[in-house]
């Protein structure tokens, strides 16, 4: 942490982190270091989630091929993530890996109750090189907890679009501006 890490639009590589290849629950990560006022206002709780999380969520968790797929909540596009235990108690369908973010589409009545029975929403949120964005609306990238081991200029990102295509370790040069997503332990 340097002090400039929450606005920085560098974009050479070398100015962010070297020498780390897991960045998940250190300063240097987003939630961990940063009071996250809609979480208790306290830093070193919140961090982002490491590649293994990502496998774990959309791979080798039970039944993880039908807890997730594109959806459209409150007209933004994204990806949406069904807790281990869904069992559809919420009134609503789901249709997992659906491929048209039109599929899963919900009202905020609808997308609150699924949310009350744990369901999360990533937004397809872009990416952003220095102070361009692009992609948003279309594709959704979050960073990982790990940085590249053989390379100082790189971390893995978390990718998704529609059609159900993801990657989950997508080396991204740290001067990439990605989304945060923060989970906490319990």
């Amino acid at each position: 942490y340097n002090g400039k890490l929450l606005s920085m639009h560098d974009t050479i590589d070398s100015n962010y982190v070297r020498g780390i290849s897991n960045i998940s629950g250190t300063d240097y990560d987003w939630g961990y270091y940063n009071k996250i006022i809609g979480g208790g206002n306290v830093n070193h709780v919140w961090r982002v989630l490491t590649i293994e999380e990502w496998e774990y969520l959309l791979q080798t968790r039970a039944g993880a091929s039908n807890k997730y797929g594109c959806g459209k909540i409150h007209n933004l596009c994204g990806l949406i993530i069904l807790p281990d235990d869904w069992n559809n108690t919420a009134g609503v369908s789901f249709t997992p890996q659906a491929s048209s973010w039109a599929t899963n589409s919900y009202t905020s009545a609808e997308w609150e109750a699924m949310e009350a029975k744990g369901a999360v929403f990533l937004i397809a949120s872009g990416i952003r090189d220095g102070e361009i964005e692009s992609e948003g609306g279309y594709a959704g990238y979050y960073w990982t907890g790990n940085a590249s081991a053989t390379s100082d200029d790189y971390a893995y990102s978390f990718y998704f679009r529609e059609g159900n295509n993801y990657t989950i370790a997508l080396p991204t040069r740290k001067h990439k501006g990605c989304a945060v997503r923060l989970v906490r332990d319990y």
